[in-house]
């Protein structure tokens, strides 16, 4: 009975850990919209550690200021608070607001964001601007999951984890300015053209355009990403001769630039209703510019992301690292030696580390 009780023991602690095992399977298992509202449930929770008075950034600060005034007095002016020491108005309180005869627009690059949010601002303030911004969050990683369960089956559920949890899109749901709502529109239109090109509800091929329509006007990124659709679908069309890819492309194309057209015609609508002076607000925001911006936007991102360090000395090293990085994939696809790539992703991570000691990031 004694030499019995060890394997009893051991018995006991495996039965009870395969039953967990298969509790966390269980949950696992569940259907994707259920790990979506355990997401909404997740980023809720870390509103009050976040959220607050202040704003992280002078374009929240312009967003809340337009929204506002929108929703109290019906207007885009704000009245300068004292023209009588800056009559030429340069000195608005609200960066890079249009400047006009009575004061000035404080956001007017992107128009019908704020006439969207005016509502919300109405019905609980800047937090409710934030719940929105949290949902955008949620469905761009449940989009995101069925772009990877139809790349792969079975990789929805944990895609959906990492793009909620383990991507920029986590800080982002709490930002104003509608990154995570662009960032759902782009994927869930890419999950509408690969359905359609797979022959799974053609006829939501219709939603491409207006997807990244609504992107557009939300985000300048999402203009040029649905050119990059438009150019990966259509290479697809021409070369498999696939109708429903072409649908799609073109439709990704012409909601791309739709959006930069109204876009354009919504901003100098109201310009022209607040009487500007000086340059309009987003005049030199052509194609140049776009790119020029975005361009810039990743320079800083990946060399100076608290625009300080030594970008040059980066450079130089997460450019050997994405030569290492590179080479890995390359002799990786025929498989020779694992021992190599093994090395090569080593010395790319080093790459990574040492970006972080030879430009440090001041937080």
């Amino acid at each position: 009975m004694i030499d019995a009780a060890p394997e009893a023991l051991a018995e006991a602690v495996t039965t009870r850990g395969d039953e967990g095992r298969g509790r966390w399977s269980k949950v696992w298992a569940a259907p994707l919209w259920a790990h979506a509202l355990a997401l909404a449930v997740v980023l809720l929770s870390l509103l009050p550690l976040i959220s607050g008075r202040g704003l992280f950034s002078a374009d929240e600060g312009a967003l809340a200021a337009q929204v506002r005034h929108l929703h109290d007095q019906g207007t885009w002016v704000v009245p300068h608070p004292f023209p009588e020491v800056d009559p030429s108005g340069e000195a608005f309180p609200y960066d890079l607001s249009q400047p006009t005869d009575d004061g000035g627009a404080p956001f007017v690059k992107h128009t019908v964001y704020p006439m969207l949010a005016a509502p919300l601002f109405g019905l609980g303030g800047i937090e409710a601007l934030r719940l929105l911004s949290l949902l955008g969050a949620v469905a761009a990683a449940l989009s995101g999951a069925g772009v990877a369960g139809f790349v792969r089956p079975g990789l929805g559920r944990a895609t959906l984890w990492v793009v909620g949890l383990g991507s920029p899109l986590v800080f982002d749901s709490y930002l104003l300015i509608a990154h995570t709502l662009g960032a759902a529109a782009v994927t869930a239109a890419l999950l509408v053209g690969l359905r359609t090109v797979a022959g799974q509800r053609a006829r939501w091929a219709l939603l491409v355009p207006v997807l990244m329509l609504l992107a557009g006007l939300l985000r300048n990124e999402a203009i040029l990403y649905g050119l990059a659709m438009a150019a990966a679908f259509g290479a697809h069309a021409m070369r498999r001769r696939d109708r429903r890819a072409l649908v799609v492309a073109v439709g990704a194309g012409v909601g791309a630039v739709g959006a930069k057209f109204v876009d354009g015609l919504l901003t100098q609508a109201v310009v022209a209703a607040a009487r500007p002076i000086g340059v309009p607000a987003g005049s030199s925001d052509g194609v140049v510019g776009l790119i020029g911006g975005r361009v810039d936007a990743l320079l800083t991102t990946v060399l100076a992301p608290s625009y300080g360090g030594r970008p040059l000395a980066a450079l130089l090293v997460l450019l050997v690292g994405g030569l290492l990085a590179a080479a890995a994939v390359v002799v990786r696809r025929p498989v020779v030696d694992v021992g190599l790539v093994r090395v090569l992703v080593v010395a790319a991570a080093m790459c990574a580390t040492l970006r972080l000691l030879v430009a440090p990031i001041g937080l």
